[in-house]
């Protein structure tokens, strides 16, 4: 049976619940599993690599660099963090090499 959006997203009083989405086997559910548990590593060294940097912060095209991620994955690990409070625009620019980019901190209630 395909899977479509709705069937991983819900709304619920505000909150936004996300259900991976797998096939039902064991297996699948497994791989999901696995790859929430990357996702979720993955934005603890990407917060940690952004408060070492203290107020200077990191754009995203510096933090594709750091890590060697793609845009398609560094945006969802920054989004989510940025989501839950843990990063905040930083108030100011940084030229890019194509234009300015967002610079993004560690809020210092989140420090």
């Amino acid at each position: 049976m395909p899977l479509v959006q709705g069937e991983f997203m819900s709304v619920d009083a505000g909150t936004i619940r996300v259900t991976l989405p797998y096939s039902g086997s064991a297996n699948s559910r497994k791989a999901a599993l696995s790859v929430a548990s990357k996702s979720a590593q993955d934005e603890a060294r990407l917060l940690e690599f952004i408060r070492g940097r203290g107020s200077e912060g990191a754009t995203d095209e510096e933090i594709r660099e750091h890590f060697g991620w793609s845009g398609d994955y560094e945006r969802p690990r920054r989004w989510s963090l940025s989501r839950k409070g843990r990063l905040v625009v930083g108030g100011q620019r940084r030229n890019a090499k194509t234009n300015l980019m967002t610079v993004w901190v560690v809020p210092v209630s989140a420090g």
